[in-house]
């Protein structure tokens, strides 16, 4: 493949179906990408989760608004150190075209939009030791892509939660394009070569070959935001970055919730009778929520937990009409005595006598 082809592949978004939640369950009522992307270029309807390749411009602000990360693109900031600290620096397309002599250096920093970089990309950084970000935009009150979360507001939010839990938080620094060139100059390339610079991407791609890259940086899913940091010590109050919320009295037992959860946020512990919510392995995917008949979960984001994990006590009971043992919130609201499938479905007005 040549270097124009793999290009040309980076200015398009890569979907991985499989984890879409729309391949999970035909409910799924997610649409962050559709609504995020300033151009329409997402289309979503009975049939199809597509993009139509000629609207779309590679601005990528569709991959973090992606709870799956199903939502892929080869983007990274460049890494540079000064004075012994690992630095990300960025500067967003239109920033740079407003110069009236553009500097060539700044290639490697260059991405179509700041804010196509979201919590996945600055945790996956944190947890190798970026602390400080150096970026330079244009306004993005004027531009067509600000439309997504912006860059700035998310670190802010990562640093609330990092202070909860006693962690260093990370420096940011927003520089008018002269002065953010100036530090790009004073610093040096980033260990490895910048590893996180297209320069480095491209490398590896022509070393090892397109297709065997894309595979692996596709193979393995990402793992839920709050597996990137140190869970918070037992007993210690913290932030989450989503916290599942079962409303127990309106809750039925039918385990959808636990049965979907693509990363086990939700879990049966049977040998204890509980549900178990594990904040830290959730990221908002929604599934639950759209899943649940009964509307009895939600998920909050960004809120404060007591514990890394919530234990909800279950009482069990033998279903009146069909005998199957089932379990509902011990708050639950009393039930008929009949599990969830039975009181959905009455069984009687299947019996019928033919007279003669």
């Amino acid at each position: 493949m040549s270097l124009e082809a793999v290009v040309d592949s980076l200015r398009l978004p890569d979907v991985i179906a499989e984890r879409c939640v729309h391949s999970q369950i035909e409910q799924a009522g997610c649409r962050r990408c559709v609504d995020v992307c300033p151009r329409d270029a997402w289309v979503i309807d009975d049939e199809q989760l597509g993009i139509d390749v000629d609207r779309c411009d590679g601005c990528g602000l569709c991959v973090p608004a992606c709870p799956g990360q199903a939502i892929v693109q080869e983007r990274f900031p460049c890494e540079r150190e000064w004075q012994g600290r690992s630095i990300a620096m960025a500067i967003c397309d239109p920033a740079a075209d407003a110069e009236e002599a553009p500097d060539p250096g700044i290639d490697e920093a260059r991405v179509p939009c700041l804010n196509a970089f979201g919590l996945h990309d600055i945790l996956r950084l944190y947890r190798n030791g970026v602390r400080h970000w150096i970026v330079c935009s244009a306004d993005c009150q004027r531009c067509e892509r600000g439309a997504g979360e912006s860059l700035a507001r998310v670190v802010r939010r990562i640093n609330r939660l990092l202070r909860s839990r006693g962690l260093p938080r990370i420096a940011w620094s927003s520089l008018p394009a002269p002065q953010w060139r100036g530090a790009l100059r004073k610093t040096a390339c980033g260990v490895g070569g910048g590893r996180f610079g297209r320069r480095g991407f491209f490398g590896n791609l022509l070393a090892r070959g397109a297709q065997q890259a894309f595979d692996e940086a596709h193979d393995a899913p990402p793992p839920a935001p709050g597996r990137y940091l140190p869970a918070p010590e037992s007993g210690r109050a913290a932030l989450y970055f989503f916290a599942p919320r079962l409303i127990e009295e309106a809750c039925n037992g039918c385990d959808a919730c636990v049965r979907l959860c693509p990363r086990e946020a939700l879990l049966h512990d049977a040998q204890h009778s509980a549900y178990l919510i594990q904040f830290n392995d959730c990221d908002g995917c929604g599934l639950c929520v759209d899943a649940c008949a009964e509307q009895a979960i939600l998920v909050d984001t960004w809120c404060e937990q007591p514990e890394p994990v919530r234990r909800i006590p279950l009482r069990g009971a033998r279903c009146a009409s069909c005998g199957v043992e089932y379990h509902r919130p011990a708050a639950a609201r009393p039930d008929d005595g009949r599990c969830p499938i039975c009181a959905r479905v009455d069984h009687q007005r299947n019996l019928f006598q033919v007279l003669e």
